[in-house]
């Protein structure tokens, strides 16, 4: 009876968070039934960070990639002036180059955005594919408020969490491609943190190989096409003023236009800051965090008869506290795993709708009560995927 009740409890609240989930793509549905009615100019809803994107191919594609990250002149470049939603900061490395610059030659904007997220959701669909997972597990992923937030966001989050667990699925059976997806995450390397570690826990060496052939050919390629002056940039100013926005005091009170980054954050660097931590005490809460990350993916690739899917899960949730750069939007991986786990279990757990519907109530949480425990969320779904693996 308890059991039953407990599924019964997980069903309904999954289908209340899912349903506010859909508020996630809101703005995104108002802006496409404006453009379709009226060729307004550029007038989003909402936040849209496919602007800043899409406003940096440009600059790459007109020969002032050098540019990028220097706020100013980003600054200088904006093409939204009425839009009080926009805000234009790179933080990316150079080979993310290789993804904007081609969709920038795109016009109009709105044509270039439901390019942008139709081709990031259909690469991402096709690795998962290919990396064996089902379709219906591939479907719950898309549709979850994590892959929501990634479509009307125009992010990254998604494809970056597909890469990853299709790297870690592939990695005992097809190494070398394993190694090569983490490579292609160049343009969001903290995302593959943990690739290199668990192809090293089992040995896949051509995995390594691989994967480091894929990285550098994205990083020269980057460095042929648009000079070494942008590679100068980003580990010059570039790496300053991401440092400089890390740091900031977690916000006590709404922005006035449109919400903070760190009210979409999921590190334990912003779990500290918004507990009052001083930014020393929070990097060092941050840097055991990664050690112990390290430690317990270590510790899962060396097991011997572990559950594949339950391990994807565990390092889907330890990726998540490899970076103080971690947003709302990056937990389009993690819940791909405990989708696809829930899925081969058949049943749905209680700290499985909490992944599911942390889009949706991290932001609350965050808002309401000026706290980031998206950690904690975190540490609860990589338990309960170790105990899963330990099981099988």
């Amino acid at each position: 009876m308890l059991t039953w009740l407990r599924s019964r409890l997980s069903v309904l609240v999954l289908v209340a968070l899912w349903g506010t989930g859909l508020g996630l793509v809101m703005p995104l549905a108002k802006d496409i039934q404006q453009t379709s009615t009226a060729p307004a100019p550029v007038q989003l809803s909402g936040p849209c960070d496919f602007t800043m994107f899409w406003v940096v191919g440009r600059m790459a594609n007109t020969g002032q990639a050098a540019d990028i990250y220097t706020p100013q002149k980003i600054l200088s470049a904006e093409v939204f002036p009425e839009n009080p939603h926009i805000k234009l900061l790179w933080f990316y490395p150079p080979p993310a180059l290789l993804l904007v610059a081609p969709v920038a030659h795109v016009t109009p904007f709105f044509r270039a955005l439901y390019l942008w997220i139709a081709g990031v959701l259909l690469l991402s669909v096709l690795v998962l594919h290919r990396a064996g997972l089902g379709w219906p597990v591939i479907l719950v992923a898309v549709l979850s408020p994590a892959g929501l937030l990634n479509a009307d966001l125009g992010q990254l989050g998604f494809l970056t969490g597909a890469l990853t667990v299709a790297g870690m699925l592939l990695a005992a059976r097809r190494p070398a491609l394993a190694g090569g997806l983490f490579g292609a995450l160049a343009f969001k390397p903290q995302a593959a943190m943990l690739g290199p570690v668990l192809l090293l826990a089992q040995g896949r060496w051509r995995g390594i190989a691989g994967g480091a052939a894929v990285a550098l050919a994205m990083c020269g390629l980057s460095l042929v096409l648009w000079g070494p002056a942008v590679w100068h940039n980003f580990l010059g100013p570039g790496l300053q003023y991401s440092h400089f926005v890390l740091i900031q005091p977690f916000p006590r009170h709404p922005p006035p236009v449109d919400n903070s980054n760190e009210f979409y954050g999921v590190s334990v660097f912003w779990m500290c800051r918004s507990f009052g931590w001083s930014v020393r005490a929070s990097s060092l809460a941050q840097s055991l965090a990664v050690l112990g990350a390290v430690t317990a993916c270590w510790w899962a690739w060396r097991q011997k008869n572990a559950d594949p899917i339950a391990r994807v899960a565990l390092t889907a949730c330890l990726a998540l506290f490899m970076t103080p750069y971690g947003y709302l939007y990056d937990l389009g991986g993690t819940t791909i795993a405990i989708a696809a786990l829930a899925w081969q279990e058949r049943r749905l757990l209680l700290t499985d709708v909490l992944l599911f519907g942390w889009p949706v109530l991290g932001l609350l949480i965050a808002l309401k009560f000026y706290l980031e425990l998206a950690p904690v969320m975190l540490a609860l779904a990589a338990w309960r995927a170790t105990k899963a693996m330990r099981r099988t």
